[in-house]
């Protein structure tokens, strides 16, 4: 723990008291620097030793400057010092992460753009069947007005198969296909612009 020492010495009478800062551990955080309003990221917090090693099972303190919305305000270090959070873009303008615990304090500004960019199909933890085709849909708006049709989206998924690319109709909306052969977790990433949407099915 970064923590201050007093040391005192006392010899023939005079006594001499010096404060040493003991340092050696760091906090950090690791995530998206730029989001859209409306978009749901994660972020890495990892907690680690003079050493880099983790230091596992201490609580951390999440917290956003803007209020947006986080999965857990409280956070416990694993095995290897790390703990995961998502923040979702509620409020409009640049927000600042804030992650404490053991006298330490990380930061992470987030840049906050008015667009909406958000994927809304398929919904979050989603389970899809096995080589079946399902629909992705990402709505991309600007102050409440879908963006001029024909804007390009692009999308990767961590399993299986999905539609590179796509463009926005008129209503901001962008569709690819995804589909797998292999059972298992998938990340889908929507992009346009430097704004980006995750989801996890």
């Amino acid at each position: 723990t970064n923590r201050p020492i007093t040391v005192t010495a006392v010899a023939g009478g005079i006594t001499r008291t010096v404060v040493v800062n003991v340092v050696g551990s760091r906090l950090s955080i690791q995530g998206a620097s730029a989001l859209v309003l409306g978009a749901t990221s994660s972020y890495t917090v990892s907690l680690v030793d003079s050493a880099d090693r983790g230091i596992a099972g201490r609580t951390l303190t999440v917290s956003s400057a803007r209020a947006n919305t986080l999965s857990a305000s409280s956070l416990t270090t694993d095995a290897a010092g790390r703990a995961t959070f998502n923040l979702t873009v509620a409020n409009a303008g640049n927000d600042t992460l804030t992650v404490t615990g053991l006298g330490l304090v990380a930061t992470q500004p987030v840049g906050v753009n008015s667009d909406s960019f958000t994927l809304t199909t398929p919904v979050d933890a989603a389970e899809i069947p096995l080589c079946t085709p399902q629909t992705v849909t990402v709505r991309w708006l600007t102050n409440g007005v879908a963006v001029p049709a024909g804007t390009p989206v692009n999308f990767t998924i961590t399993r299986g198969t999905i539609t590179n690319s796509a463009v926005t109709n008129a209503s901001g909306d962008a569709t690819a296909t995804i589909s797998s052969t292999s059972a298992g977790g998938a990340s889908i990433v929507a992009s346009g612009g430097s704004a980006t949407a995750q989801r996890t099915i």
